[in-house]
């Protein structure tokens, strides 16, 4: 019974498991936060339904299929976005008396639109910088995030313009 549970506790937990050591592996090589790693697995998923069920394919060879899927979605996003975005054109190196020269990316001066699909960090990227004028306590994890005293933020809900 408590093998039976374990075991059953231990495949329903790989897959995340697999997502999590993905996910780390990704940031601790590229140096790179891609916050679009379980849509890749999530493609691949949908291309192994898609020729298991629909097309009939073996399940190895569907299995096949669908990490292919996966891994061609992540290569052509890195080629084609991240590889771009990932230069030193966006780096900025600031020194500061707490911590020493701190590298980082840096939001120019004007209007930035921030702008991705649902639960892709927005909202949390909006509120560190939002908070990012007040000072910050040593070792709170926002020490890290500045901003100028005189930013705003305009927001506007789902399905509505910002107009002015």
């Amino acid at each position: 019974m408590v093998l039976h549970r374990a075991l059953i506790g231990m495949s329903v937990s790989s897959p995340e498991a697999a997502n999590g050591v993905g996910f780390t592996l990704i940031f601790s090589v590229g140096r790179v936060l891609n916050l679009a790693y379980g849509a890749y697995l999530m493609l691949g998923g949908y291309a192994y339904f898609y020729t298991v069920q629909q097309l009939g394919v073996p399940k190895l060879p569907g299995f096949v299929i669908a990490v292919a899927t996966g891994a061609l979605a992540g290569l052509a996003m890195y080629q084609f976005l991240v590889k771009r975005l990932k230069g030193d054109h966006v780096a900025v190196e600031i020194s500061t008396p707490h911590r020493g020269l701190v590298r980082g990316m840096a939001i120019p001066q004007g209007v930035t639109l921030i702008v991705g699909g649902g639960f892709h960090g927005k909202s949390t990227l909006l509120r560190a910088l939002e908070r990012g004028i007040y000072d910050h306590i040593p070792g709170d994890g926002r020490e890290g995030v500045v901003m100028r005293h005189g930013a705003v933020k305009i927001r506007a809900e789902d399905g509505r313009r910002v107009a002015g």
